[in-house]
């Protein structure tokens, strides 16, 4: 076994063996082997797998069979906030991601119900009366 200089572990097996940088190593994050994923759009940065694109989050849950994936999610609807909060389910079918925060699409500005349960966006210069556009 060859011996890696101090802050690099020793990873692979037999003649694949090499001196890495499990803080930095895309291919070896954390520990030896662990591939930080989607390959291309992932770094590894101090240890821990991050998107590229620093205004993106790594969402999804490979041990419940979500693969990882990098998301805005400061404009997504799928993943509005946070990963998993979807728009469409918590407000209304018409609503979209707006900094962070599910909101009525254009042109549709006054959220009418009760988020989750059967909430409306109505048009402009409509109100909202009772769960009612008018």
């Amino acid at each position: 076994m060859c011996q890696c200089n101090p802050g690099l572990s020793n990873c692979g097996v037999g003649a694949d063996v090499d001196c890495v940088d499990e803080q930095s190593d895309a291919n070896n994050c954390g520990s030896c082997a662990n591939v930080c994923q989607p390959q291309g759009s992932t770094d590894c940065v101090n240890a821990a797998c991050a998107c590229t694109n620093s205004d993106d989050s790594l969402c999804g849950s490979p041990t419940d069979g979500i693969p990882l994936f990098c998301i805005n999610t400061t404009s997504d609807a799928l993943n509005c906030g946070a990963c998993g909060n979807i728009c469409n389910n918590t407000y209304a079918s018409n609503s979209g991601c707006r900094n962070g925060a599910c909101t009525c699409s254009s042109g549709q500005s006054v959220l009418c119900g009760t988020p989750g349960g059967g909430a409306v966006c109505c048009g402009d210069g409509n109100t909202c009366t009772n769960g009612v556009c008018n």
